[in-house]
This record gives structure tokens, C-alpha cells and sequence, in this order.
């Protein structure tokens, strides 16, 4: 199958990083704390060809800077686990960016901005009421890969698979659910799984994970 269909850097691998928060304390005369919240996006593209496991970077663009406005939530929306995860799923999705960049991603730095902002919250939890002030950088290197293995999968998928947006889809071959709408590939057995579960199944095996169906014989 050939992968000249495709563009040559046809597979996109992100991975992000957070930066410790800077917190600073202001004082209110009344109320509840809150939480003012800014995000700083550093966004870097790379592309890169592997050859026989060989990864060479043909070249990377200039970094994109984005910050946001000041975001204000009351602090007992950090107080519990859950509910930090919440909070912050619903700041990054108000970034275009994020609602593209793979539910993994998505939820691991949700996660983790809401466990830092938590534990900012946490050292004034018994004072009077304050302003949390937090400015957190995220950097997110997109990594646009050549590799034509890669892309004879993805030729398959192109035509025996189907995608959707699913909301509270579970995923058997990363075992997580996720509570928004997310990408999903639907095999010709129907069964479902994010795009890159699947991607790097089909790279060792040409079955579907659940019922073992020839991915490439439901296109005969």
C-alpha cells in the first residue's frame, strides 16, 4: 500500500510540559478566595523522518506564544481532586488548541494544573480570604512524523474505519473513559478506540483488539 496519498509528515505525536506555578497572595476585605489564573501557551513544531528506528529532526518552526486573559474561579473549585479536574479541563478547552491535541494530553495536564493550583490554594486554605494569583506556562512540542509504517496504517484506516466524536466512550486498548467528546475511530465491526490506540495497535497486528475481525478483510 502506498504512502504517497498521504502528506509526508502525516503522523502528529505531541507531548507537553508544565512549569511550576508563580503564585502570589493578595488580601480581601470579604468573601470567598478565589483563584486569578493566567496560562502562557509555548507551542514548537518539529518535523521529523525515522528510518529503520532512526529519528532525524528535519527541522523545527519558530515557537508560537499565546497567553491568556486572567481566569477568576472561586478556590473551592480546587478544593477536591474531582473537582480540580474539572475546573481545569474546562479552562484548557477554551483553548482551540487543547480541543485538538488528544484526550490524553487533554487530561494529563488538566490534572496536573489542578494539583497545582490545589496546592496554591491549600497554604492560604486557613488565613483570611485572598486572591490566589497563578501564572502557569505550558509548553507543547508537536512532533510531525515520516514514517512509512506509519502510513500504510493509516492508509487502512483511512478506508476501513470510520471517525466519530464520541462522548463517554471507553477505550479497550488504553482502558480510559472520558466524560467529554473526543475523537474515536470505528472499525467495520463497530467497535471503537481513540485514533492513535488504534494506530499503534494496527503497527503489530492487522485484527481488532476486541473481536479479532481482519481489520483490512471488512473492506472486501
Amino acid at each position: 500500500m502506498a504512502a504517497g496519498n498521504l502528506p509526508y509528515y502525516h503522523h502528529k505525536y505531541p507531548c507537553a510540559t508544565m512549569s511550576e506555578p508563580i503564585v502570589e497572595y493578595n488580601g480581601l476585605s470579604d468573601g470567598d478566595s478565589v483563584v486569578k489564573l493566567t496560562l502562557s501557551l509555548r507551542r514548537i513544531t518539529q518535523y521529523i523522518t525515522q528510518v529503520n528506528g532512526v529519528s532525524v529532526t528535519d527541522r523545527e518552526d519558530p515557537a508560537e506564544e499565546f497567553q491568556s486573559p486572567p481566569i477568576l474561579r472561586r478556590a473551592d473549585e480546587f478544593a477536591t481532586n474531582e473537582a480540580w479536574k474539572s475546573s481545569s479541563l474546562g479552562i484548557l478547552l477554551d483553548f482551540d488548541y487543547f480541543i485538538n491535541c488528544g484526550p490524553h494530553i487533554l487530561s494529563s495536564l488538566a490534572a496536573k494544573l489542578g494539583q497545582k493550583v490545589h496546592e496554591a490554594v491549600e497554604l492560604q486554605s486557613n488565613s483570611s480570604p485572598v486572591v490566589v494569583k497563578c501564572s502557569v506556562q505550558i509548553t507543547v512540542i508537536d512532533r510531525m512524523i515520516h514514517n512509512d509504517e506509519i502510513a500504510q496504517v493509516q492508509m487502512l484506516l483511512r478506508e476501513a474505519a470510520i471517525p466519530k466524536q464520541l462522548n463517554g466512550q471507553f477505550c479497550t486498548i488504553c482502558s480510559e473513559e472520558f466524560d467529554w467528546e473526543v475523537d474515536f475511530m470505528e472499525l467495520h465491526c463497530s467497535h471503537v478506540f481513540h485514533p492513535s490506540c488504534i494506530l499503534r495497535w494496527l503497527l503489530r497486528s492487522d485484527t481488532c483488539p476486541i473481536c479479532r475481525s481482519d481489520v483490512a478483510g471488512g473492506l472486501h
